[in-house]
């Protein structure tokens, strides 16, 4: 278990990079897209079959989602609580070019580098589970909880999860979400490196 924290400690620090390389790039790489049926590129089912959805070139799917188009925060309906998102709503998606580049610039932000997370995540084929302490059902909930996955592949390496959310206040939370989203859907069965802390997370 202690070599396989210390490889994902190792991974971080590289992650992090690509994800400001991402951010600070993301109004160039945003401009480089082109147009598929979601399931033709991804392998999963299409959020809205027969439409046709933006997708960032191939030589930039390392910066996104692979497992989602590049307008997903429109299509999808993400944080529409959001001050930015609201002010885009006013504007018309189909006919507003910089409103179609603005919704790609913050996927891209919102979920930097998710690719190579991807590349550098815990390979989940034949994977058992070791241990298990499943609160996931309270995630979306304000309720203080933290849930633990151990699992192993035929290789006999150890993956792990960890979340936590902690409300210090009625509405803020202290949320942790490391080691590897072993959830996660992937064609080739390598699971995201997940390394998320926010100390003061405000939730409606």
């Amino acid at each position: 278990m202690f070599l396989s924290i210390l490889l994902w400690a190792l991974k971080v620090p590289t992650l992090l990079l690509l994800d400001l390389v991402t951010i600070l790039l993301s109004p160039i790489i945003a401009l480089f897209t082109y147009k598929a049926e979601e399931s033709e590129v991804t392998g999963f089912p299409s959020l809205h079959p027969g439409l046709k959805r933006d997708f960032l070139l191939p030589i930039f799917k390392g910066f996104s989602t692979p497992d989602a188009p590049a307008d997903e925060m429109y299509y999808a309906d993400y944080e529409l609580q959001s001050g930015v998102i609201k002010f885009l709503r006013k504007y018309d998606y189909d006919t507003n070019w910089f409103v179609r580049y603005a919704y790609r610039i913050l996927w891209l932000c919102r979920n930097p580098a998710y690719g190579f997370g991807q590349s550098l995540g815990y390979d989940s084929n034949g994977m058992t589970y070791l241990e298990t302490r499943d609160n996931n059902e309270l995630w979306g909930t304000k309720t203080s909880h933290s849930s633990f996955w151990k699992v192993t592949n035929p290789k006999g390496q150890i993956g792990w999860w960890y979340k936590m959310k902690w409300f210090y206040t009625a509405d803020r939370a202290v949320v942790i979400n490391i080691g590897y989203k072993l959830d996660a859907a992937s064609k080739d069965g390598k699971k995201f490196v997940a390394m998320f802390f926010h100390p003061c997370r405000k939730f409606l």
